[in-house]
């Protein structure tokens, strides 16, 4: 998970400066240097890699469907007050 955690942090470091090319580079490098020094120091190998950008697919995945879930569970409430407190 070290690679997933520097990527987490260069996302939100890309996010964050107004220079949207500079993050952009500075969050590339910064993952091609963790990448590189997990496999060269031999620390889980290339599977680190594979698992955290794997677990930040899926997060990012939940996060996005998430909304549309919740929204089609509130559809199907039943309230008989007048005004609904469930989205139609």
């Amino acid at each position: 998970m070290h690679v997933g955690w520097t990527t987490l942090g260069a996302i939100a470091l890309a996010a964050c400066l107004p220079w949207r090319r500079v993050g952009y580079a500075i969050a590339t490098i910064r993952n091609v240097a963790i990448v590189t020094t997990v496999i060269v120091t031999g620390n889980h190998y290339w599977l680190d890699a594979v698992a955290g950008w794997a677990v930040i697919a899926v997060s990012a995945l939940v996060n996005r469907l998430l909304p549309y879930l919740f929204r089609s569970i509130s559809r199907g409430c039943s309230n008989p007050d007048p005004k609904p407190q469930c989205h139609t």
